[in-house]
């Protein structure tokens, strides 16, 4: 059966919610179905958002009716038999803060990241992962997208492995398409940081595989097996971004400092270096910062991580 869009009524009469064409997919299991959750959505927010001035109250409206249909719609699509899980009280706990947090914030980063934070949330079967999101649904409110990027940005060089790069052209087509996005024209401060230390999504700490060439170098060894001249990746010193080593890059001896080498090689990564050198050396990321790094670079990239790998 190709899954149908969840339609809502707009109608005065506020909570008229059509499930058109969702009847099959009831059969699937035994428990609510698409058209109860979604009723059940409408009557939650009813029931649990405070009354607001008619034309605030006109607006929330508007926003949970939109929440709701991206919610349920995508459920739809991509998992259709986890509706039964709407009975589940964490779970409607969740689907209440989720519409709180929309209606008053109304941004569409915002929708797009909570959509995803409770679809993995009702796909979860790891214990560890639910209770990370389910404080994520809580948390990311309170982000802006620039730190969301910024998350994104220090999961994806520090703590993944492409295993498709064989050669500096493929990393290269990989650097452009999944880390140059997440790189702002305005660099972040420390208040940025700050922010994202206080509501414990990373930390300073020593424990960082370093600077940016130095994570390329160390996630991707084989690609530059043949110009290291013997230095250890393991040596303590290798990692910050003012102690780049020099490194034999071909049989004349001659020499090149890493980071120019990996500049002269992808001119791309000029700025990532100086973005990313300036402000994500250094800093960590807690299970909870890694979590929302990575659903925002798959809303961002259109890719599926497997969360439980990290968490």
């Amino acid at each position: 059966m190709k899954p149908q869009e969840i339609k809502i009524d707009n109608a005065d009469n506020f909570g008229t919610i059509v499930a058109e064409n969702l009847g099959n997919i009831h059969n699937y299991y035994n428990g609510m179905s698409a058209q109860e959750a979604v009723q059940l959505a409408i009557t939650l927010f009813q029931n649990n958002f405070p009354k607001l001035q008619q034309i605030a109250e006109n607006i929330a409206r508007k926003r949970v009716e939109e929440i709701t249909h991206d919610l349920f719609s995508k459920i739809t699509l991509q998992c259709p038999d986890k509706f039964e899980l709407f009975s589940d009280p964490d779970i409607q706990y969740n689907l209440i803060e989720i519409q709180k947090s929309y209606v008053r914030n109304g941004n569409e980063y915002l929708k797009n990241t909570l959509a995803s934070l409770l679809i993995h949330r009702v796909q979860s079967s790891n214990d560890l992962l639910s209770i990370c999101l389910n404080e994520a649904i809580k948390l990311v409110p309170s982000l802006t997208p620039t730190l969301l990027d910024l998350l994104s940005l220090k999961f994806i060089v520090d703590y993944t492995v492409n295993n498709n790069i064989t050669d500096i052209p493929s990393l290269n087509t990989y650097i452009s398409s999944n880390i140059l996005p997440f790189i702002k024209h305005e660099k972040p401060t420390e208040k940025d940081k700050a922010h994202l230390t206080s509501f414990r999504c990373g930390q300073e700490s020593i424990e960082t595989s370093g600077a940016f060439g130095i994570a390329l170098v160390k996630h991707y060894p084989q690609i530059f097996t043949n110009i290291n001249n013997g230095i250890s990746l393991e040596w303590p010193s290798l990692g910050a971004p003012d102690e780049y080593p020099e490194w034999k890059i071909d049989d004349n001896g001659n020499i090149m400092n890493i980071k120019q080498y990996i500049i002269n090689k992808m001119p791309i990564t000029s700025e990532i270096f100086e973005y990313y050198d300036d402000w994500l050396y250094g800093f960590t990321l807690t299970s909870l910062g890694k979590l929302i790094g990575a659903i925002n670079a798959e809303n961002k990239l259109k890719i599926k991580y497997n969360l439980s790998i990290w968490i």
